[in-house]
């Protein structure tokens, strides 16, 4: 699986089709879509580093996000990818490779959640499960260890952009975020992105735009559907984006042995959000 990893890894637009490979393959682990649209995102927060709105950073502040957000689609991509190729595989052998993803450095935490999901199918648990997993493990190998001036700027650019979920039909859903420093915020507003994603007045319109648009990590994406981008594709803004991060992540110590196992839990409580369009006007370059 290694070389097929390092291939899909290539930069952000591979990592977006990826996710959504997986989400038409394995329609039942819905983070594979959510995944897939946190990934443009990403991409866009890039871009946008290079636009006009983005003037309040100096030149050396938005390579040090650029390089944040890269290191931040990396880590959660190798993570994601391995476990989503063994639960594929694990379909075909009617066994679940809980052995195997302990090789992959697969933490504790989603060994134990991927078991409850293939005994119980309880496909919102394995989506908050991931949601919360991703999080806190970025936040324990990347995120806190960042200086506190750089983790204030990201987490300004993050409460600027907020998280975007546009659809073919025209209208535009936004979650603003806010205290991202807190991994915990960060499960909130991404649980109220995947209510959002599949909520039943927006899903077909969202599914038809994930899937139908071609991702280039630009704004432009949907520029039709919202009358907005000016940046370039990623792949010219950004065409030697590297992570410089070792194919191997064993050395890492398990984020889930620090951490508070009720407060934890407590992160799986439901939580849903009211559909409401974001105007458009609010969003200028």
């Amino acid at each position: 699986m290694e070389w097929q990893f390092s291939f899909h890894n290539a930069d952000n637009i591979s990592r977006t089709k990826m996710y959504d490979a997986f989400a038409r393959k394995l329609p039942e682990i819905r983070y594979a879509r959510l995944a897939g649209l946190i990934s443009r995102n990403t991409g866009w927060a890039m871009t946008d580093l290079l636009t006009k709105k983005k003037r309040w950073l100096s030149e050396a502040e938005k390579k040090q996000l650029a390089w944040i957000y890269e290191q931040i689609s990396h880590l959660i991509f190798y993570d994601t990818y391995y476990q989503l190729s063994l639960y594929s595989r694990s379909k075909r052998k009617g066994q679940l490779l809980l052995d195997t993803m302990s090789t992959y450095g697969v933490s504790i935490f989603m060994q134990q959640e991927w078991l409850r999901f293939w005994e119980g199918r309880d496909e919102i648990r394995l989506l908050h499960a991931a949601i919360i997993h991703a999080q806190f493990m970025i936040q324990h190998r990347l995120l806190g260890r960042l200086p506190p001036q750089l983790m204030r700027i990201w987490a300004k650019d993050v409460k600027e952009n907020g998280m975007d979920l546009p659809t073919s039909r025209g209208p535009l859903y936004h979650i603003h975020m806010k205290q991202v420093h807190d991994p915990t915020k960060r499960v909130k507003y991404l649980k109220q992105t995947a209510s959002l994603l599949y909520h039943p007045h927006i899903e077909w319109g969202a599914y038809r735009f994930l899937y139908g648009v071609e991702p280039t990590g630009s704004r432009r994406d949907y520029l039709s559907c919202c009358n907005q981008g000016n940046a370039w594709p990623l792949r010219i803004s950004f065409p030697k984006c590297k992570t410089n991060i070792p194919v191997k992540h064993t050395h890492y110590r398990d984020w889930y042995g620090h951490c508070d196992v009720q407060k934890i839990e407590r992160l799986f409580r439901p939580i849903s959000v009211v559909p409401k369009m974001y105007m458009n006007k609010n969003r200028k370059q």
